[in-house]
């Protein structure tokens, strides 16, 4: 984008751009560049030289999986797929051929001449036994073992604890004495661990449910999630979406289990679309969307939230939920000579189908039903595949009527939702409570 910028401000300086028409007015391009983390070649020799042994002679597979991709410059998904099949013979020498799991082009690596061979002598260490060499433990594996881990320590926390007998306290400074190197084992972390053993008293629940995510993430739950079900709720969906942290803990401070799964939604998505993409649908709809990114002003109009959006897109997407590819603003389409211009327009990926998002700033009204039905129309008319499903239609309001809503997506023809969004302004009563007052700000002023 910054090379872009460069050349439409060149060709504007050149005349042969008005500048009235200037592309990057509304746009903030980032100048600040990413941090690229790489090994200096002294810090890859240290670790071609160090020695495992005893306990820590298990670890060797590991550091030889790892300094083999950096010779290699192997992705670890492309490097735990590989086997014996993959290793060719041409010319005779041993070339590695393999279909790169992100991008699905084909890769051919002459082993012999990359670092001096040094992968090529790691690989015939292994001799007879390439796909046990491949054959490392994913992340998940990884982290299933840490959480029964830490699950098991809890159980035994809590048969030994009792009130005032400091045995977590103990046990936190018993295992700094004895493994001086070991992380996770603070008095806070350990009370977490019991916390989580009490939590979820069913073995089966924690291997299959909470094991899918990591450590910090339960920890999380644990801490601001309260009822059994949303709990599993929050799991799952991290699971499924692949959440950080910060963004799990946005999304339950957004309320999002209320918003998503239990709220009251008003759409046509059962009576007029087919299973299972009418659940899916419902599924993927939420009541509020909350748009707190959006810097709030009083005489606020639909294009000046469309362009705060538009302007925050990565946080519009997060909101929106998984799935949703943006497409454009004010999207163009012409019908009959006619032209019209969409809010929003997106296609999801797990729906296969294109999304029409009307956006308003009053209370919903019964003709907004109808102008969304007609863009849907155009929609699949114009730009729907034959393999895509049927568009579908959201309605943003500031407010609706409930009754009113469901009365004008009765006859529509096409898969309509109702929502309300919220932005900054408005703030939870709970967290209203808590601020000060513009008078208590004025006094405090004056006090000063």
């Amino acid at each position: 984008m910054k090379h872009l910028k460069s050349f439409v401000n060149a060709a504007i300086n050149k005349g042969y751009i008005d500048p009235n028409n200037y592309a990057f007015r509304r746009y903030k391009i980032k100048m600040k560049e990413g941090k690229h983390v790489f090994l200096l070649p002294e810090e890859m020799k240290k670790l071609e030289e160090v020695s495992l042994t005893g306990r820590n002679s298990c670890l060797e597979h590991t550091l030889d999986a790892f300094l083999f991709c950096c010779y290699t410059g192997l992705r670890y998904s492309d490097f735990v797929n590989l086997n014996e099949k993959n290793i060719v013979k041409i010319d005779g020498k041993l070339w590695l051929i393999f279909d790169s799991v992100k991008t699905g082009t084909e890769v051919k690596l002459p082993l012999n001449l990359l670092f001096e061979g040094k992968a090529l002598t790691l690989l015939q260490k292994y001799q007879g036994k390439w796909s046990s060499f491949f054959s490392i433990k994913n992340n998940s594996s990884v982290n299933k073992e840490l959480i029964m881990l830490y699950y098991n320590i809890g159980k035994i926390i809590n048969e030994h604890k009792s009130w005032g007998n400091k045995f977590i306290e103990n046990l936190a400074a018993d295992i700094k004495l004895s493994f001086p190197n070991a992380k996770g084992y603070s008095v806070r972390n350990l009370k977490y661990m019991s916390k989580f053993a009490s939590t979820y008293p069913d073995e089966q629940f924690v291997q299959t449910v909470s094991a899918q995510i990591p450590w910090s993430h339960n920890v999380a739950i644990l801490d601001k999630v309260k009822g059994e079900k949303q709990r599993e709720w929050y799991i799952r969906k991290t699971a499924e979406n692949g959440w950080s942290h910060n963004v799990l803990i946005h999304q339950i401070e957004s309320g999002l289990y209320e918003r998503q799964a239990i709220a009251d939604k008003i759409s046509n998505f059962e009576s007029r679309l087919a299973s299972p993409q009418s659940e899916l649908a419902v599924q993927t709809m939420k009541d509020p969307y909350i748009f707190d990114f959006i810097p709030f002003k009083e005489d606020m109009v639909e294009r000046d939230i469309e362009q705060a959006l538009v302007q925050d897109v990565t946080k519009l997407l997060l909101e929106l939920g998984t799935g949703f590819a943006f497409l454009g603003n004010q999207y163009h389409l012409n019908v009959g000579g006619d032209d019209f211009y969409i809010d929003l327009l997106f296609y999801n990926l797990n729906l296969r189908c294109y999304v029409v998002i009307e956006l308003k700033t009053g209370e919903f009204k019964p003709e907004y039903a109808g102008q969304l039905n007609f863009y849907l129309s155009a929609v699949d008319g114009i730009l729907k595949k034959d393999n895509d499903n049927p568009s579908i239609g959201l309605l943003l309001c500031k407010s609706k009527n409930a009754l009113v809503a469901e009365y004008a997506l009765k006859d529509m023809s096409k898969p309509i939702g109702v929502s309300e969004y919220k932005v900054t302004s408005e703030l939870p009563e709970a967290l209203s409570k808590q601020l000060p007052s513009v008078e208590d700000i004025q006094k405090h002023i004056k006090r000063d």
